[in-house]
């Protein structure tokens, strides 16, 4: 799931539109509403930009409506482990949210 996308997940096309990463704190909000309001009551990110956070501060606050959200930031080194452990296991949780 990544609240950093809009619609289709063509990474080129949205950051294009959103011109690169400016937009994030205006996209994020209304994307994590969509997810609701389509019956996404929890969800695991593995990758969006650390502006996440933020959104998922302000979502457990209250402040603004969305999913329960876990951050497994995979590429941007957020677990305290090694790269290798962590790729291990950012390639579970991939290959376990794809089964489920």
């Amino acid at each position: 799931m990544h609240l950093d996308l809009i619609g289709h997940g063509d990474y080129d096309q949205d950051y294009t539109l959103l011109g690169g990463t400016r937009r994030l704190a205006e996209v994020m909000p209304i994307a994590a509403k969509h997810m609701m309001h389509a019956g996404v009551t929890t969800g695991i990110d593995l990758g969006s930009p650390f502006d996440i956070l933020a959104v998922r501060e302000k979502i457990r606050a209250g402040e603004i409506p969305g999913p329960r959200l876990t951050i497994i930031e995979c590429e941007n080194a957020l677990l305290p482990i090694s790269a290798a452990r962590r790729r291990e296991i950012c390639n579970y949780l991939t290959y376990f949210i794809s089964i489920v």
